[in-house]
């Protein structure tokens, strides 16, 4: 697996995502929440939603939400970020560090996510 010791502590980003794009189903650890397909969590194909939000727009959907359904009265705004929740500016350092065999194989497992909810890929 790469990481540097069994606890997890002082993994490098690309060990990080080598353990999560493992091609198998891997250990209950790599199937956590944060980490596993979106789409194996939600089903957005199977359910009809009302509504997706992205993180990356939270303020911005959470206050549509409120508003839609009709509850500015009850929660005025949802609370803002005392930190930015955009980390683009990140995403390039962090793609330096992956070889494109690493980059494949996180692509493949997640590809369907970037489809399915607008990403950029790699």
């Amino acid at each position: 697996r790469g990481t540097t010791n069994s606890t997890g502590d002082n993994v490098t980003f690309p060990e990080f995502v080598s353990y999560i794009s493992e091609e198998d189903d891997g250990s209950s650890e790599q199937n956590n929440e944060h980490w596993k397909p979106a789409l194996q969590l939600c089903a957005p194909c199977l359910i009809h939603y009302d509504f997706i939000g992205k993180f990356e727009n939270l303020e911005e959907d959470s206050n549509f939400v409120l508003l839609w359904l009709g509850l500015r009265d009850v929660v005025p705004a949802f609370p803002s970020a005392t930190m930015s929740t955009h980390s683009t500016h990140h995403t390039p350092s962090y793609q330096a560090q992956l070889d494109p065999s690493l980059s494949k194989q996180f692509l493949t497992k997640y590809m369907e996510e970037f489809i399915a909810f607008k990403y950029d890929l790699l």
